[in-house]
């Protein structure tokens, strides 16, 4: 069953997002099509990087609605790092030196650990709304030593 998300206009990113939302805006549209809904449905902009009210919000959504947006835009921060990585490593030329070495070395573990921070705030976020959102559990998992 394919569940189709009706927003007023998920383009608006394009234009009226934030430097990074609109740097990676069709990349967003394309990979995340439900990114612009949950920021106009649950959380708005004033277009100063602060939340809009909400009419007559439940205790919960009082207390847990920066604590998500946080969160959220955390998560975003790194995957827009993680695609920015992965487009250098596509670019990439062979390495020549210690210095190209050194620098791929660090795009790497930069780039894992974005992926981290990103496992981290989307299981933060599924437990903060009681596992509510996730689509399917999050798995632990280690690569291990031989």
């Amino acid at each position: 069953m394919k569940v189709r998300l009706s927003i007023s206009n998920p383009e608006h990113i394009e234009h009226d997002g934030d430097p990074l939302e609109r740097h990676f805006a069709a990349k967003i549209l394309q990979t995340i099509p439900s990114y612009a809904m949950t920021w106009e449905k649950y959380i708005g902009n004033d277009g100063s990087a602060q939340a809009l009210p909400i009419f007559k919000p439940t205790h919960f959504a009082e207390q847990n609605r920066a604590k998500f947006w946080e969160r959220a835009y955390t998560l975003f921060e790194s995957l827009s790092l993680c695609w920015k990585l992965e487009e250098e490593f596509n670019h990439r030329e062979k390495i020549k030196s210690c210095e190209d070495y050194m620098s791929n070395l660090n795009a790497w573990i930069a780039f894992y650990a974005h992926l981290g921070r990103i496992y981290d705030m989307a299981k933060d976020i599924s437990d903060q709304l009681n596992g509510k959102v996730s689509v399917s559990p999050i798995k632990e998992f280690s690569i291990g030593v031989v």
